[in-house]
C-alpha cells in the first residue's frame, strides 16, 4: 500500500510540486526535471508511507531538495547558452579561434601533471565516462572529477590572467 499511496499522492500534487520547483530553479525544464528525479529517487528507495500526509511530505522534502541540488549544480559549472557561442563565433575570424585553441592547448601542456592532461584529453576530447577514465587509470570516479576540476581551474587562472596581461 506505501508504495500506492506515494504515488497516488505524488500524481495528485504534481502541479504544486512543480511550482515549488519553478520557485526554486527559476525555468520550467529544469522544474520538470527535478519532479521526474524527485519521483525516481523515492520510487528506487520505495519509501513506505503510513499516511496522504506523510506522502505529501516527504513528496515536497524530496522535491525541494533535488531542486536545490539543481540551482548548486548550475551555478557550480556555469555555461554559456549555445546562441551566445554562435553570436560569438560569427563575429571571430578562424585565425581567433584558432589562437585561442593554440594558447589554451599551451597552457594544458605547460601547467598540468602528466594525470591532469590525460585526464582531460580522455574526458573532453573522446568523450569518455568518469568511471571509464577511473578504470583507465586505476584510480575512483572521485579523484578523476577531482583531479578535472583542478585541471580545469588552473587552465581558466592561466587563460584569464593571459588574456588580462594583453
Amino acid at each position: 500500500m506505501g508504495d500506492d499511496l506515494l504515488t497516488s499522492t505524488f500524481e495528485r500534487l504534481r502541479w504544486r510540486l512543480w511550482s515549488m520547483a519553478r520557485r526554486i530553479t527559476g525555468n520550467d525544464d529544469d522544474a520538470a526535471d527535478a519532479v521526474q528525479e524527485a519521483f525516481c529517487r523515492l520510487w528506487q528507495r520505495g519509501r513506505q508511507v503510513a499516511n496522504d500526509g506523510e506522502a505529501a511530505g516527504v513528496s515536497f522534502t524530496t522535491v525541494r531538495h533535488v531542486s536545490i541540488d539543481a540551482v548548486r549544480r548550475r551555478n557550480a559549472h556555469p555555461h554559456t547558452e549555445l546562441q551566445d557561442h554562435d553570436a560569438a563565433d560569427a563575429t571571430t575570424s578562424w585565425d581567433e579561434r584558432e589562437a585561442t585553441y593554440a594558447e589554451v592547448h599551451a597552457i594544458i601542456d605547460s601547467r598540468l601533471t602528466e594525470v591532469q592532461r590525460r585526464i582531460v584529453t580522455l574526458r573532453e576530447i573522446e568523450g569518455r565516462t568518469f568511471d571509464e577514465i577511473a578504470q583507465t587509470l586505476g584510480t575512483t570516479p572521485a579523484a578523476v572529477r577531482m583531479q578535472l576540476s583542478r585541471a580545469r581551474k588552473i587552465v581558466r587562472e592561466c587563460y584569464r590572467r593571459k588574456e588580462n596581461q594583453q
